[in-house]
């Protein structure tokens, strides 16, 4: 009972997400960390009463929470007060509210650090409680088709919203005029959650088609409706959505991990060539009808305003600089915009007010918690990603999780260079969704051939032993 009754809060809790601005307020941020922990607290509380003996999903379960308790330490530790006074932030006189730095503390801004803490526990548990569902692999597929269920609800309410003439933002101020950005307040941000859509969309089509044997291509392609029409209509609306949103680096982000999703899809259509071709042949209609209906926006953008905003590299060069003064132990986590005008330099040629994020999460990361704690959150994630790929790389029977976490590492590991998608909460946990998904399925994959192999009684594995065991000759006395 218990176990279920976690599962239908998560998949509710993943539907919630977006809808109130992507998640990306305070009050909403205190909202699903409620939540996290009592999904979190049932699942304990279901583990403990069965009492299971799968001890390789009690040690991955341990394994992701160690992975989380480093980063989340050293955030208290920034915003600790009493430090010694070599560890403490600088006081910065020129930083537009005086005295912002707490006495004796890391971080520059504490209660921002603490606050960025406590949304780090949210994603950070969604993608525990997923691992821990998709060790199932019926939960894996219905956990995947809610991810799927979600984005498709996002791109349907930007559509309606668009061609309807209705405000689609909910809870907050209006849309960015003339793109689609549906619950979410910008275009990136939704470029990116539709992105992971894609993939995900993309991993269930590629399951399917895996498990389908055609005589010949015309077979093959006869049976697209059967199998995978209704994903392939999906996987439309939503790429029609995500190219008017007019994000560049989000639609590249998106193609990128598409790609990514059909070259390990692939590995195992070698032998059965005919779906392949009928994939191509149909997913390639899809793209060019797409490009014809909802890409002129995109395109008029790359050629007014090319790929990449000539302002962000200076905004990126003033970022290096800043973890270049602190590298070991960072301003603090969620204090960009607190030390940054320090290094606002004239190039930039705007207020400093106006850069809340640095457009890069990558960069924004490492001068906020220091280098080595970053460089420890992105080689665990480096190994989760890694482990699970070459685990579907080499798989015998179909993945689709480790496939659509693949494509989410990709889409987001992209998008990360150029935008601040990942530091919006919704985007955040579907990511750690899919990764939690992907995480589960060498787990799975091993449980499996450990109940496939046959046990023998004890004695008779005695006996087998001594046989083979060879004798010593004897010694005539």
């Amino acid at each position: 009972m218990l176990e279920q009754a976690y599962r239908v809060l998560f998949y509710a809790f993943l539907i919630w997400a977006p809808i109130p601005l992507g998640s990306n307020r305070v009050i909403f941020w205190s909202i699903n960390a409620v939540f996290a922990v009592g999904i979190f607290v049932l699942l304990v509380l279901d583990e403990w009463r069965n009492r299971r003996s799968r001890t390789a999903v009690q040690r991955t379960v341990v394994a992701l929470l160690a992975m989380t308790a480093v980063p989340l330490v050293w955030m208290i530790i920034q915003a600790l007060a009493f430090v010694p006074s070599f560890l403490q932030a600088p006081s910065w006189s020129d930083l537009s509210v005086p005295d912002l730095a707490w006495s004796g503390a890391i971080s520059v801004n504490p209660g921002a650090t603490l606050s960025a803490a406590s949304n780090f526990v949210t994603v950070a548990l969604t993608g525990i409680i997923a691992a821990r569902i998709a060790m199932s692999s019926r939960q894996t597929l219905v956990l995947l088709n809610v991810v799927v269920a979600s984005a498709a609800l996002v791109a349907g309410w930007g559509l309606a919203a668009r061609y309807m003439g209705w405000s689609s933002v909910i809870l907050g101020p209006p849309e960015e005029p003339g793109v689609l950005t549906s619950f979410f307040i910008n275009r990136n941000t939704t470029a990116t959650y539709l992105s992971l859509g894609v993939v995900a969309t993309l991993a269930l089509v590629m399951g399917r088609l895996e498990q389908s044997r055609s005589p010949n291509f015309v077979a093959a392609l006869a049976d697209f409706p059967r199998r995978v029409g209704p994903y392939l209509i999906v996987l439309a609306m939503i790429g029609l959505a995500l190219l008017l949103t007019g994000s560049r680096a989000g639609i590249a982000a998106g193609a990128l991990g598409a790609l990514a999703v059909l070259i390990l899809g692939f590995r195992r259509a070698a032998a059965e060539s005919h779906w392949v071709v009928a994939l191509l042949l149909v997913g390639g209609g899809i793209v060019m009808l797409l490009f014809g209906t909802g890409g002129q926006g995109v395109l008029e953008r790359l050629s007014v305003e090319g790929a990449v905003d000539s302002t962000r590299w200076q905004l990126y060069a003033d970022t290096i600089s800043a973890i270049a003064d602190r590298p070991f132990l960072g301003f603090g986590a969620g204090t960009f915009y607190d030390f940054f005008p320090a290094y606002h330099s004239q190039e930039l040629g705007i207020s400093p007010s106006v850069w809340l994020e640095s457009h890069n999460t990558w960069l924004q990361s490492a001068a906020e918690l220091g280098l080595p704690v970053f460089l420890f959150v992105v080689g665990s994630l480096l190994f989760l990603v890694g482990r699970f790929t070459v685990k579907a790389f080499r798989r015998e029977e179909p993945m689709p999780g480790a496939v659509a976490g693949l494509g989410a590492a990709v889409v987001v590991g992209f998008h990360a260079l150029f935008d601040f998608s990942l530091q919006v909460q919704s985007v955040a946990m579907l990511f750690a969704t899919l990764i939690g998904i992907g995480v589960a399925g060498p787990v799975r994959a091993q449980l499996r051939r450990r109940s496939e192999l046959p046990v023998q009684p004890r004695a008779e594995r005695r006996y087998e032993t001594r046989s083979v065991t060879p004798q010593s000759p004897t010694r005539p006395i």
